[in-house]
């Protein structure tokens, strides 16, 4: 990765973070990670698992091939899904799910609501997901 992209990561990151802590939503008795640490993404009939700490985050995308801590979705027909090359995060933060939109070109959507990008939404356990066109369920 050149310097340029760190730099614009680094300040993604600080904004995602700043965002979490002025979210109004109450976390009190929200659904929080397992002891496992283990997100499961149920896409069309398929399993991915993802497996993440407080403090990281994997991104969801179009990848070739896929580095570090992201999901490639290509297997999905992610293309034709209108899914971007990165398209969504799933982070963690205090054993609490977030999902954040990358600035999509075709949208994120949880439970029909779009999320406008760089806004993280708290997710719940068997949250509906749409990616573009390509529906998930997140489990943990």
């Amino acid at each position: 990765m050149d310097d340029d992209n760190r730099e614009t990561m680094h300040i993604r990151q600080s904004d995602i973070q700043r965002a979490i802590k002025q979210q109004k939503r109450d976390t009190h008795g929200q659904d929080t990670l397992n002891d496992d640490n283990r997100i499961v993404l149920h896409i069309m009939g398929h399993k991915e698992t993802v497996q993440l700490d407080d403090g990281e985050r994997v991104i969801l995308g179009r990848f070739d091939p896929p580095e570090g801590h992201q999901l490639d979705l290509s297997p999905y027909n992610a293309l034709l899904q209108g899914i971007s090359r990165e398209h969504a995060e799933i982070h963690v933060a205090a054993r609490h799910v977030y999902l954040v939109d990358l600035g999509s070109t075709n949208g994120t959507y949880v439970a029909g609501e779009r999320l406008q990008p760089g806004e993280p939404r708290l997710l719940q356990k068997s949250d509906e997901i749409l990616l573009g066109r390509l529906n998930l369920q997140v489990f943990f």
